[in-house]
């Protein structure tokens, strides 16, 4: 006897040393052996802190009739508690209590003639895994509506741990759109398959030189079977790398139109006979105009003033210092100041010039000049 009461005694204590609520609760039943209610047989410390309650008073209480909980929870309890005590079967599930503001697990068993229910406060942990599925599903919103194609790429190695090929992990929609392969082409496919189908010889050891280094990659891509240039921006991610990418054919052909707008203007400059200088004032401390730099002349004034390719580092004085006495470099200051044109005959003298040329000088943008002269001699 001396031996169950210290073994009672030692299960006691070790019970209320737990932070979990423990109830150990025993069938009430009618004449018939139905289970009609059960009344508490134990409790430890701390569900006695959760229920606000004393030991004495709870192990007093049935279930059905306790004040300690509410009607809707006490049925439930009770239906939960009268199927472990029938079937044997364990239960174990999370709720969270609407009195309490509260989230708890909760493990109901079958135990000696009783039901043993363990109720864990997991409010904190519940919170956590909320937060981190709220962040998980904006990440998820993040990618899916990203304007890039975004790409998640896992490394697969042989028994050497050297990287043999990649597979798809995460992808958003963009990728496929971008790509012109299904999203479920793009899992299906490693990475070697897809160039295969689509052709990009050197792709794969990019890839691999980026997760193996770690030094990120950024590269433009055209396409021939879908006439399309992409982006790409590969960085390393785990033992893998994660692909950004963008569609960038409307900058291509962007690029493509300035460049043949540069080169058709380009070709007009230097097939006029028209001597053609372009400048920009360089400024003193006080905003007065100390001199200009070139910015652009033609062939047509290479010949007629007789300066090179190289005179462009050169400024406008330096080149023609007689400029400042005969009035020339004022009439560009004029010109940039007030943004009025001016049309002038000038015959000019020095560093080996005797030309008399019409000059017309007008603003060009907002920092700058250009001059347009034909020679009259």
């Amino acid at each position: 006897m001396q031996q169950l009461a210290e073994s009672a005694e030692l299960i006691n204590l070790l019970f209320d040393s737990q932070p979990d609520n423990v109830t150990w609760f025993l069938p009430v039943m009618d004449k018939s052996g139905l289970v009609i209610d059960f009344k508490v047989g134990y409790c430890n410390s701390a569900a006695c802190h959760t229920l606000k309650s004393s030991r004495e008073n709870i192990m007093s209480q049935n279930l059905l009739t306790t004040g300690l909980m509410d009607e809707e929870w006490k049925k439930n309890v009770f239906e939960q508690c009268k199927k472990v005590f029938t079937t044997n079967q364990n239960l174990e599930f999370t709720y969270h209590s609407t009195g309490l503001d509260k989230y708890f697990h909760v493990q109901r068993n079958k135990v000696q003639g009783g039901v043993l229910n363990i109720t864990r406060d997991c409010t904190q942990l519940e919170t956590i895994r909320k937060e981190k599925d709220k962040q998980a599903g904006l990440l998820d919103q993040i990618i899916s509506n990203s304007p890039y194609g975004v790409s998640l790429y896992e490394s697969i190695r042989n028994g050497k741990n050297a990287i043999t090929d990649f597979k798809l992990l995460v992808c958003n929609q963009r990728s496929a759109d971008f790509t012109g392969f299904s999203i479920e082409e793009l899992y299906k496919y490693t990475v070697k398959e897809l160039m295969m189908i689509r052709g990009h010889s050197d792709f794969f050891e990019m890839c691999s030189n980026v997760v193996e280094t770690g030094k990120p990659v950024y590269t433009e891509f055209y396409s021939k079977p879908r006439n399309q240039w992409l982006a790409f921006s590969i960085i390393k991610f785990n033992d893998g790398y994660l692909l950004n990418y963008i569609d960038i054919n409307e900058t291509k052909l962007l690029e493509k139109k300035a460049t043949t707008q540069a080169a058709m203007l380009d070709g007009i400059m230097n097939a006029t006979i028209s001597g053609l200088l372009a400048m920009e004032p360089i400024m003193g401390f006080s905003g007065k105009i100390l001199d200009f730099k070139f910015t652009m002349f033609n062939r047509a004034a290479e010949k007629i003033l007789g300066i090179k390719e190289g005179d462009k580092e050169k400024s406008f004085l330096g080149l023609f210092p007689s400029a400042k006495s005969n009035g020339l470099f004022d009439f560009h200051c004029k010109v940039f100041n007030t943004g009025e044109p001016v049309t002038h005959t000038v015959h000019y003298t020095g560093e080996g010039l005797d030309q008399k040329c019409l000059i017309s000088i007008s603003k060009m943008g907002d920092n700058g000049v250009v001059q347009n002269f034909i020679e009259l001699n």
